[in-house]
């Protein structure tokens, strides 16, 4: 959390909508993959990229990266083989912050985190 240095509203904001986007873009991509589309399929793991690293979640940017080569590649196979990693680490990641934000990590009088000020998935 040092890269959002001191707004922890903004850090939680951020986290919380990670968490509830990410079913939504393992199913996206899932879909494409299952199509064969790999032109969409790297376009959307790109973006699943940029968002694990502006919230410094290495592993997901990781296996992200591998997933968008193989499609850049036209690599069905190694995105088909490779997609179960992904998976893990976005559930990783969702129970990070999950368990991060529990009530037995809040301080003292704390109501929980913030709803989300907005829906921002993207289609």
């Amino acid at each position: 959390m040092a890269r959002f240095s001191g707004y922890e509203d903004l850090a939680v904001e951020t986290c919380q909508f990670v968490v509830a986007d990410l079913p939504l873009q393992l199913q996206i991509l899932s879909d494409l993959a299952t199509a064969g589309d790999l032109e969409k399929l790297a376009c959307q793991v790109h973006g699943i990229k940029g968002m694990a690293a502006n919230i410094c979640a290495e592993a997901l940017r990781a296996e992200a990266w591998v997933l968008e080569q193989a499609a850049n590649a036209g690599d069905l196979k190694q995105v088909r083989d490779r997609f179960p990693a992904l998976a893990t680490e976005c559930e990783r990641l969702a129970a990070a912050i999950t368990a991060w934000r529990s009530p037995s990590n809040l301080p003292p009088n704390a109501s929980g985190p913030p709803a989300p000020s907005a829906d921002r998935r993207r289609p």
